[in-house]
């Protein structure tokens, strides 16, 4: 092992530690639009760029000015690569646009996801850095390349913004992918979910290609302003544009393998979230219900007073059918 390996394993139990704090202020965030302000459907219309992808300023879509690395930049064409984020930012824009009013739906249509979740995925997916890889190994080597990563942090301390990994190969490897969620984790002070175009993994949803959303945060202080000024398009930011991050390759100082500590983690999570079981991964809503047909009316959030009793009901049938009675 070398001394920035064992440099990367010291650090985890640190990362890991600030990785929790700052999850537990997302779901703390979350809780309080869903089940404290209900934050209901509307705020935004499908004219908004956070609902149709489109920066005011041009007139297109504002992924591929996001788009800030690639690897084999040389060998790969730039549109085969944005049609990649493309496809993945538009998956994140229609969850947005399910909570924008139109015409006949001033609140937006009901969806799987309470009305709040959906909104906070517009800033998300407008305002975040997107870095492009092959694979995990590829990802790894970058983001263990020392000059990297002080570049990622400059570009996440200076923006802002959430930081979207995002894969080529949509064969991946499904253990692969929990690894590389938990190599962020370890690597970097900030939560990490795994999504993919394969059945779902940890605490991750469905998308067009493997990624990897290191949650920075900065979709908090994004969200919350879109709320407090009822979807003014002020608070849309302008793309970073390309040519002012990583422009000092190429970055092939790091290894290329997952280390204990992530793949250590990525068990414990995947084990964590099969504990649930039914319930599935849905941290918000239980799998079961949406199994049954249950949809968040945009209009009337569920309250949490009901939501409590809707849960004690369901323990003590359980209970009662547990003890044949």
């Amino acid at each position: 092992m070398t001394c920035a390996q064992l440099r990367h394993v010291a650090a985890a139990p640190v990362h890991w530690a600030a990785h929790v704090l700052s999850n537990t202020h997302g779901i703390l965030t979350v809780f309080d639009l869903v089940w404290l302000r209900r934050t209901r459907g509307g705020i935004i219309d499908i004219t908004h760029p956070f609902a149709t992808g489109i920066d005011p300023r041009t007139g297109r879509r504002v992924w591929r000015e996001n788009l800030l690395y690639r690897s084999r930049a040389a060998e790969i064409l730039l549109e085969d690569d944005a049609a990649i984020i493309e496809r993945v930012m538009d998956f994140m824009r229609g969850r947005a646009e399910q909570s924008a009013a139109r015409p006949g739906a001033p609140h937006g249509v009901p969806s799987r996801m309470p009305p709040a979740v959906n909104l906070l995925h517009g800033p998300v997916h407008f305002h975040a850095i997107s870095l492009l890889f092959d694979d995990v190994p590829d990802a790894v080597q970058h983001f263990t390349d020392a000059r990297f990563l002080r570049e990622v942090r400059r570009c996440v301390r200076e923006q802002k913004r959430e930081l979207v990994v995002i894969l080529r190969d949509r064969q991946y490897d499904r253990d692969a992918l929990a690894g590389l969620a938990c190599f962020f984790r370890t690597r970097l002070p900030f939560w990490a979910n795994p999504n993919g175009n394969k059945p779902r993994i940890q605490w991750g949803v469905p998308a067009p290609y493997p990624n990897i959303n290191v949650i920075t945060g900065a979709w908090i202080a994004d969200t919350r302003a879109l709320v407090a000024t009822h979807g003014s398009r002020d608070s849309v930011r302008a793309p970073v544009g390309p040519g002012r991050y990583f422009q000092d390759g190429p970055y092939t100082g790091g290894w290329r393998d997952l280390l204990f500590p992530e793949r250590w983690l990525a068990r414990v999570t995947t084990r964590r979230v099969a504990s649930r079981g039914d319930k599935g991964n849905l941290y918000f809503t239980d799998a079961r219900e949406l199994r049954a047909g249950f949809r968040y009316d945009p209009a009337a959030p569920p309250t949490l007073a009901r939501r409590l009793l809707q849960r004690a009901r369901t323990r003590l049938r359980r209970m009662h059918a547990f003890t044949g009675g």
